[in-house]
């Protein structure tokens, strides 16, 4: 036998035994009596100042640390947080809240209705970089009437509104809070933060509803490999994961079917271009040819195959009251389209004896590789195309991403509120999270339109969708599905669109 292959197949049995080894853990590092919820997280939160916070990961933490004048209940419903009531008067255009009484900050300071007007106003200050400033740019006015008494005015009535007031964006700001040393509101308080490591958060005594709250503290673990997530999971060293490596999956619904949990979300995964440079500035057929020599059902059902569903569009479905344009290559057979896309490389300027060479770069992630390496493997079997993949671990890829030093790269988008402009308006040339230089006029203008109509307002949005789409600003590739392993002793977790869950919601049996 050859020596390499020998080695080879040593290693297979090898793992396929510590794999047993673990599937059959007991799970004895987090005993049941436990009050300490230890949480897989993903990539490396870049901030817990809800205002500057970007990711999925830190908006987790973000949403235990503070509440905002509006929440989520645990099946994503938005209930009452620190404001008790509230109305909208048409006349005024003013939503108005009243605070309850007995909010606090984690310090014992009362939250007051300044605290919010200084969060928004820090938002939306642009020497601050807010990611997320665009959604509270309808607020044109800031009326505090007393401490306990806000009223936020808009420019045009907003459909959404009252989502808005349940992010972290609009979060209330304490005077002294900190990024190293925050005052916060919610059901948790900040403990430490061990970089790559952890953060640690404690119930906060002085949250209002700090009896219903049943874990004393929360890990949030950095893991952003989910395989070795995975496996401390298994190992019992974790009661929930940021997700489940897709490969892991089939075994996970025979082996650990109570725990596994795969729900739709309001999320699209698909590619951007950098259109502010070549190869893709000004070079529409080149970028088409990329998005038809993909093969969506591959990619779905044997690379992915966790129920993910091929995406053409940048809306995913379920999106309230929307309906996504019809895009006609999505009705084309794979030969038709291969057809297709080797035609337009060509026009492009490309072909076998020049062919095309670019950079593609993705943050750390087994599922981020893997989608890599099929697309890039697509590309070279289809249009010969030489793929250079860049793995980046998450803050150094979010900064090249700003600053453009990209060329085609992974990237997402998960619902903010449930709201098709929420994704929209991210290709908007001035959006500060725009990391495409995409920019085209009559694209601006209609989410402009769309923001002060009424019974046309979809069909708007639905056009602006197709012009960018026609314009392939990207490549979307799938509607995402959540998937966590839970701790089968942990009760409280609802699934929900937004794949939102407090850790308040959460006990232990």
């Amino acid at each position: 036998m050859n020596i390499f292959i020998k080695e080879a197949l040593e290693k297979v049995f090898l793992g396929l035994f510590c794999c047993c080894i673990i599937m059959a853990c007991t799970k004895s590092s987090l005993p049941v009596d436990s009050k300490i919820l230890i949480r897989g997280n993903g990539s490396e939160a870049e901030s817990v100042d809800p205002q500057l916070v970007r990711s999925e990961s830190a908006g987790n933490i973000v949403r235990d640390l503070y509440e905002g004048l509006l929440t989520e209940a645990a099946d994503g419903s938005l209930i009452a947080g620190v404001a008790n009531t509230w109305s909208f008067n048409p006349q005024t255009q003013c939503h108005e809240f009243t605070l309850r009484d007995n909010a606090k900050w984690s310090n014992g300071d009362a939250v007051t209705a300044d605290d919010f007007k200084r969060g928004i106003e820090f938002a939306l200050d642009a020497k601050n970089l807010s990611p997320y400033s665009q959604l509270l740019e309808p607020i044109a006015l800031i009326q505090v009437e007393s401490p306990k008494n806000l009223n936020l005015c808009v420019k045009n009535p907003v459909p959404y509104f009252l989502e808005l007031m349940a992010l972290p964006v609009s979060f209330p700001r304490h005077i002294n809070s900190t990024n190293k040393n925050p005052i916060s509101n919610g059901g948790y308080k900040f403990v430490s933060w061990k970089p790559q490591e952890k953060i640690v958060l404690q119930k906060n005594s002085n949250f209002h509803s700090e009896e219903d709250v049943y874990f004393n503290s929360i890990e949030y673990i950095t893991t952003e490999n989910s395989s070795s997530e995975l496996k401390r999971f298994l190992a019992g060293e974790l009661d929930i994961t940021a997700t489940v490596p897709p490969s892991d999956v089939s075994r996970l619904r025979e082996s650990h079917a109570s725990e596994l949990r795969i729900a739709e979300v309001l999320n699209t995964y698909f590619y951007g271009f950098n259109i502010s440079k070549a190869p893709f500035k000004d070079n529409l057929n080149l970028r088409k040819a990329l998005s038809l020599a993909v093969d969506r059902e591959i990619l779905v059902e044997k690379i992915l195959g966790t129920g993910e569903t091929q995406a053409w569009t940048l809306v995913p479905p379920k999106m309230r009251s929307y309906q996504a344009p019809d895009v006609k290559y999505q009705i084309w057979t794979r030969e038709q389209r291969v057809v297709e896309a080797r035609r337009l490389y060509v026009l492009a300027g490309y072909s076998e004896s020049n062919p095309l060479k670019f950079e593609l770069r993705y943050n750390t992630s087994p599922l981020h590789k893997k989608t890599a390496i099929a697309l890039a493997a697509m590309w070279k079997s289809t249009l010969g195309i030489k793929v250079e993949l860049y793995n980046e671990e998450w803050k150094v890829f979010v900064q090249n991403r700003r600053n453009k030093k990209t060329q085609l790269f992974r990237s997402g988008w998960i619902a903010d509120v449930n709201d098709a402009s929420n994704y929209l308006e991210l290709l908007t040339t001035n959006h500060p999270l725009n990391d495409y230089g995409y920019s085209n006029a009559r694209y601006d203008e209609l989410l402009e339109q769309s923001k002060t109509a009424t019974s046309k307002r979809i069909s708007i949005l639905q056009a602006a969708e197709e012009q960018m789409l026609h314009d392939q600003a990207i490549i979307p590739l799938y509607y995402y599905v959540s998937k966590h392993m839970l701790n089968d002793n942990i009760i409280g977790w609802e699934d929900n669109l937004l794949d939102h869950h407090l850790s308040r919601y959460l006990s232990r049996k």
